[in-house]
């Protein structure tokens, strides 16, 4: 993975807008809850971590999900775990790659995963019953009305928030790939 260790303001912010006009294009997956869509906002944080390094991935992060807010129905929560989550993937992406950009990928998807279950199940799950009233019940309720057979929170979590993360995941890694082989040259001719 080549960067150039060095956050470019006006690079760093142009990723950063592409990721907030990409949390716009969501996707709906069969048998998830429809609150859970796909969306590629990750994947300029991806191009920042290939093109200039973790630190600026996280602040297009960062910046992408604080602009979300002004947008979104979540109270916040949402975005901090989105922020949280996609961090864990940038960092296991960093430090997992090596000389194989495959394995920093598979160990991105994996720890994202892992982050996403342990948030939701800890954190995001609890915020989100409190703040919008509705109980464990009724989320399964949901679920199921989608297609899912999840009958428990475990099922929840292992039937539905681990396979959409596993899949967003492969899908950030996919598009990201495609897109850096596009634009390598251009950020090589820049450092």
């Amino acid at each position: 993975m080549r960067q150039s260790g060095q956050l470019s303001l006006p690079a760093a912010g142009l990723l950063a807008s592409v990721g907030v006009i990409l949390t716009y294009a969501e996707m709906p997956l069969p048998f998830m809850p429809p609150f859970m869509k796909i969306d590629l906002s990750d994947v300029p944080a991806v191009i920042g971590l290939f093109s200039m390094g973790l630190p600026a991935a996280a602040f297009i992060t960062a910046v992408k999900d604080i602009l979300h807010l002004f947008v979104s129905e979540s109270l916040g929560i949402g975005e901090i775990c989105n922020f949280l989550v996609s961090l864990t993937y940038l960092t296991a992406y960093r430090f997992s790659a090596g000389p194989s950009r495959a394995l920093g990928c598979a160990a991105a998807i994996l720890a994202m995963t892992a982050a996403a279950a342990f948030l939701n199940a800890a954190v995001l799950l609890p915020l989100y019953f409190a703040a919008f009233h509705i109980d464990e019940a009724q989320l399964l309720a949901i679920t199921r009305a989608a297609g899912s057979p999840a009958l428990t929170m475990t099922d929840y979590l292992l039937m539905v928030v681990v396979p959409f993360n596993l899949i967003k995941g492969a899908a950030i890694a996919a598009a990201s790939a495609l897109l850096w082989k596009k634009i390598a040259p251009y950020f090589e001719k820049e450092h």
